[in-house]
């Protein structure tokens, strides 16, 4: 039984050796910001270059969608005020 104890102290002085050493390392190394440790988004190739916003749009085709569907809403309103 002696040996099992001798051999747990062990275990323990050592993982407290291994996170010393880290916890020291760690404090001369100084912090280091999450944006260094990031990609550039500028150069990255799972970044695709995309159109910008409202100038890749069609608006008349908008515009012809929005008619659309407030037409569909008027016939749907009327609708349900003509069945209660």
């Amino acid at each position: 039984m002696p040996q099992g104890w001798l051999i747990l102290v062990g275990l323990a002085a050592l993982g407290t050796e291994i996170f010393w050493t880290d916890l020291q390392l760690k404090r001369r190394r100084g912090r280091r910001p999450l944006s260094q440790s990031k990609p550039s988004r500028a150069n990255s190739k799972l970044t695709p270059r995309k159109e910008l916003g409202m100038e890749a749009l069609d608006l008349e085709l908008v515009d012809s969608v929005n008619k659309e569907n407030e037409r569909i809403d008027k016939a749907n309103a009327i609708e349900t005020q003509g069945s209660r």
